[in-house]
């Protein structure tokens, strides 16, 4: 699994001691959007599945990556990135893999990551 695949896990990010309500809204939003992604994942069964997909893939990992450019923003640089439940952090980890499995899988998932990506790496390159 790419060192991508591996953040994007992670990115059912959630800011540990959320405080303020705008920290906790964007807490809010990436369960629901971690939660989306992982109901889209499950649905994929085929390499043509997988290439409807892309287009609402891509659109869960941008949205992620917003909104942890959105969290860092917030929390000015101080973000800690922990798991909101074990569940949904496994539940994802083994759609992925599942996917990744998938002929021609890696390279779909990685094109619908790509825009996500490029947005942490403009915002933070020290994100990498």
């Amino acid at each position: 699994m790419s060192n991508y695949i591996i953040l994007f896990i992670s990115l059912s990010v959630f800011l540990h001691s959320c405080g303020p309500r705008s920290l906790e809204d964007c807490r809010d939003q990436a369960e629901r959007v971690s939660r989306n992604l992982l109901y889209d994942l499950e649905k994929i069964e085929t390499k043509d599945d997988l290439t409807r997909a892309i287009p609402k893939l891509r659109g869960h990992y941008t949205q992620l990556a917003d909104l942890l450019i959105d969290a860092h923003s917030l929390k000015e640089g101080e973000i800690t990135v922990y798991s909101p439940s074990h569940s949904l952090n496994e539940d994802l980890r083994k759609e992925l893999v599942r996917v990744y499995s998938i002929d021609g899988g890696r390279e779909l998932m990685e094109k619908a990551q790509r825009e996500g990506l490029h947005r942490l790496n403009l915002y933070a390159p020290e994100m990498k």
